[in-house]
């Protein structure tokens, strides 16, 4: 399979736990292996208010701590954190979308962006079934756009075929991942 020519990775909850430990170390991985598109670019959201030059900081200080990433690693961080930049936003309010929507098209001219977003939900379980509808009403589920869900993805049988309906209304079912916890 080939990389597509630019890809936006968006992840919501990029100040939190799972992002800092789990997600960022294994973009740098990523990065150093040159396994991302040539325009790619990291768009990390959450309520914290970060500017796109303090998130890089406190991600650089946190990654040069992180025990998954080797020296050689380390010593890339500014290269890969040229890459990232940071939405403040709150993933529950509609509203903060739009702003959202205005960043990624701000940065779609650098990064040669046609609408390919890849979303990622590294949220509380609460937020599964709204952020999609929220994608959706700010025109930002696109025809090349995807969304990652871990689990759990609902927490019992109904409420799992409701996220489902959800998902359904606001992606094709190929659009849609839904991975494993791996904490």
């Amino acid at each position: 399979m080939s990389l597509p020519h630019s890809l936006f990775l968006v992840i919501f909850g990029a100040s939190g736990d799972l992002t800092r430990r789990k997600l960022m170390p294994a973009l740098v991985k990523i990065h150093n292996e040159g396994r991302f598109p040539p325009h790619f670019a990291i768009v990390g959201c959450a309520r914290t208010a970060y500017s796109d030059e303090t998130y890089r900081s406190y991600l650089k200080e946190e990654l040069a701590k992180s025990p998954s990433l080797d020296e050689k690693e380390k010593a890339s961080l500014d290269d890969f954190l040229s890459t990232v930049y940071y939405q403040s936003m709150d993933p529950a309010d509609a509203f903060t979308y739009s702003r959202l929507n205005e960043r990624l098209k701000a940065l779609s001219p650098q990064y040669e962006n046609d609408g390919n977003y890849l979303f990622y939900l590294a949220t509380p379980p609460s937020l599964y079934g709204v952020v999609p509808l929220h994608l959706k009403a700010a025109g930002l589920n696109t025809p090349h756009s995807r969304i990652i869900v871990e689990k759990p993805f609902g927490y019992d049988l109904e409420s799992a075929l409701e996220l489902n309906k959800i998902y359904s209304s606001v992606f094709d079912e190929h659009q849609i991942y839904r991975i494993d916890h791996f904490l």
